[in-house]
Parts: structure tokens; sequence; C-alpha cells
């Protein structure tokens, strides 16, 4: 059973090729498509494959990752839209996982970047970006945030993450974030987009790594 699991997310590899969605210093970048984690918690729908659909990589509750390994320093630039708000709430984001991370159940460890949307029933109501952090047993810790935003559905934000050897930068439509306390601490990492709620759907295009 393990062996085939393991051979099927073999073959789930994603080419952006020819669409301009997704580059790595100038090469098409390839993608792995992660299944819904096995070890989550999570009772509601477990959304979809992650699919390109007109060029765009949509992205509905299943993580995709980075089949190349990465390494600081690097820019990540993308440009994120959210269909509908549909879920009471719901974010894109980030992760920085180590290269031992498992590809069929949630990382323990890892540094990520959030983009996050509430509506006014859930949680605080209140929009915000968040940089935060998993060291496994130690749980999950905000390093930075919650920095009031506002994410509107059906309006693209481009999305830069700077990534240095000791800290971060995020740029989101113009505006400049410089977290220079936090940083990825791991010496070479994958890199995997998210987006949640299972009922949202993100589109994510232009996506380079240099």
């Amino acid at each position: 059973m393990h062996r085939a699991y393991s051979a099927l997310l073999g073959v789930l590899v994603i080419g952006l090729m020819g669409t301009g969605c997704a580059t790595t210093r100038n090469r098409p970048l390839t993608w792995d498509r992660l299944p819904f984690p096995r070890d989550s918690d999570w009772a509601g729908p477990q959304g979809s494959p992650a699919r390109v659909e007109d060029g765009d990589l949509i992205l509905q509750g299943q993580k995709v990752r980075t089949h190349g390994i990465y390494s600081a320093p690097l820019v990540i630039d993308c440009v994120v839209e959210l269909e509908e708000r549909t879920a009471p709430d719901g974010w894109w984001g980030v992760e920085f996982v180590p290269v031992k991370s498992p590809r069929d159940s949630g990382p323990r460890e890892f540094c990520r970047f959030r983009m996050i949307y509430r509506n006014p029933s859930a949680n605080s109501g209140h929009d915000c970006l968040v940089m935060e952090e998993s060291g496994g047993t130690s749980g999950v810790k905000q390093l930075w945030g919650e920095v009031p935003v506002t994410l509107s559905a059906g309006k693209p934000y481009a999305v830069r993450l700077e990534v240095a050897a000791d800290h971060v930068q995020v740029t989101i439509n113009g505006s400049v974030y410089d977290l220079k306390a936090v940083k990825v601490p791991y010496g070479q990492f994958y890199i995997q987009l998210v987006g949640w709620q299972p009922r949202n759907r993100w589109h994510v295009r232009n996506f380079s790594i240099h």
C-alpha cells in the first residue's frame, strides 16, 4: 500500500511550460502535487488537486511543492487572486520546509508566510499578514504579524518574498514589509504553495524563483 501510494505521488508532476506562469532562473518550474495530509484532523471537504486553468495555477485545499531544492538567498515573485471569499476564513501561503519533510502528511517543521482573510463571523473578522514557524514538537510560533491588510475577492495581489540569509522582506502591491528579525532556518528547503480553505479557489500566476 505504501509503495503504491509513493509511486502515485511520483507521477503527479505539473510542468507549467509555455504559460509564463512558473519559472525558475529562466527555466520552466515543475511542481509536485501533494495529496491532502493523511494525518489532518480537518473534518470538512478535502478540496481538489492543484491544476492549471488558462495559465493560472489553481489551489483549492491541496498543496504543491517544488520538485527542486532551494537555499537562500532567493526572490519569489507571483500574482495571487482569490475568486470569492467563499469560506468563513481562508489564506494563501508560501511554506519553506526541510528536505526531509514527508509528502503525504503535514510538515512538522516549516517557516511560512500567509495572507489571511476572515469574514466578520470568523475569529477577529480582520484580514492580515503573518509569518510563522513550527519546530515540530514546539508547535506553531508567530514570528511577525498580524499586520492588518484588506484582501478583496477578484483583486490581483503582486507578491514578492525576498529571502536573505538573515532576514525576509515582503512586498504586496508595492507596500514593503521588512521582517528584520525573521529568517528561514533551513540551509536547504522545498517551497510549497497553499490555498485554504478547500471551498476557496486561489489563482497563482507569473510565479518565478530567482
